[in-house]
């Protein structure tokens, strides 16, 4: 019997281990962050950044969701020299599959 507590024990330590690394990689900055945009994809990054009223290269809402959503510091990724947040990691992860993409794709 306490085998069988030291297993499950050693079982959920296991998989609360992989579940802290996992949500730990998910939140580290898009690799892509030192990429140079081209002129199209760097106005829309301006005008992205002005819709808070301050050029800083923070985009505080969530380009996935249009620029209608507030981001989180928590979903965050570095493009072009803007860091850009967003409401979820599920938009974080979309977005970093293809960044140049999916600036072209805003709407403003």
């Amino acid at each position: 019997m306490e085998s069988s507590k030291l297993s499950f024990s050693v079982r959920i330590i296991t998989i609360m281990s992989i579940a802290l690394i996992y949500v730990a990689c998910s939140n580290q900055p898009s690799q892509k962050q030192n990429e140079v945009a081209d002129s199209a994809t760097a106005a829309l990054l301006v005008s992205a950044d002005s819709t808070d009223g301050k050029q800083d290269h923070v985009i505080d809402k969530c380009l996935m969701c249009k620029l209608t959503c507030d981001g989180s510091d928590n979903y965050s990724s570095m493009y072009a020299g803007y860091t850009l947040k967003f409401c979820s990691n599920l938009d974080k992860m979309s977005f970093d599959q293809d960044p140049k993409q999916s600036v072209l794709s805003m709407k403003l």
